[in-house]
């Protein structure tokens, strides 16, 4: 004779805890791939951004001007994505917009850590550019930093 289970609840109380406790094991994994999944995708991303941005900057015979992840602040470890030392100039690169609860720069502890970065930046005398990938794929960032130089020459 068979028993069918139709679920952990059918089980007796010792074996669906141990059940209970590897699937909680599991899921906690699974999650924690997910996780480092993604945020491997948003580094890609943003080390895209960076080199199409220098890739602009160069054709503009700015590149050299700039060097990559600049810690700015003396005891947290900012950084900023390009930061021109002669002009004071630092750029940071946001991946995509999200339009869902998902995206770092619309929740509140995020966007509350960027402002207090930007401002640590801005307390230091060094202005702050922030551009999205679609200001870098039509060029309007490399333009705007050519002009800000330009200007401060």
């Amino acid at each position: 004779m068979s028993v069918r289970l139709r679920s952990v609840l059918d089980l007796p109380p010792p074996m669906r805890e141990q059940v209970q406790r590897q699937f909680a094991a599991a899921r906690k994994a699974v999650t924690a791939l997910g996780d480092e999944l993604r945020l491997m995708r948003l580094r890609e991303e943003r080390e895209r951004l960076v080199l199409a941005m220098l890739k602009q900057l160069e054709y503009l015979n700015l590149a050299c001007l700039f060097e990559r992840e600049y810690r700015f602040h003396p005891e947290r470890l900012w950084r900023l994505d390009l930061f021109s030392q002669p002009y004071r100039l630092g750029i940071e690169l946001h991946g995509g917009l999200h339009d869902g609860a998902r995206g770092r720069h619309i929740r509140g502890k995020g966007f509350m850590g960027d402002r207090e970065k930007m401002n640590a930046a801005a307390e230091r005398g060094i202005t702050v550019l922030e551009y999205w990938p679609q200001a870098i794929a039509d060029g309007s960032a490399a333009a705007q930093v050519q002009r800000i130089l330009e200007e401060r020459t």
